[in-house]
């Protein structure tokens, strides 16, 4: 089995184990004083994570984007829905 980020014809596949990284990390941006680039540097990923930033208008953007997608993703759906159940408790 291939465990590479990369298909027989070369194309990009999603990390989706970024989702749930993205989810420690959106659920870390509602709670004050914690940050999600906290939660990153703890689920090392932050060089990444930076790298990945910078690297979208580069020649490897769809490899970076790959990366980026579900953790933006799972960053969205952990603020939004955390913050629905933080108004529902005030």
């Amino acid at each position: 089995m291939d465990t590479s980020n990369e298909t027989k014809w070369g194309r990009q596949m999603i990390e989706w184990r970024n989702l749930y990284r993205g989810l420690i990390m959106g659920a870390s941006d509602v709670v004050p004083g914690v940050s999600g680039g906290t939660m990153a540097v703890l689920l090392g990923i932050y060089e990444r994570f930076i790298d990945a930033l910078n690297g979208i208008f580069t020649r490897e953007w769809k490899r970076h984007l790959a990366f980026l997608i579900p953790l933006g993703v799972g960053i969205v759906a952990a603020m939004v829905s955390l913050a629905k159940v933080i108004k529902l408790g005030i």
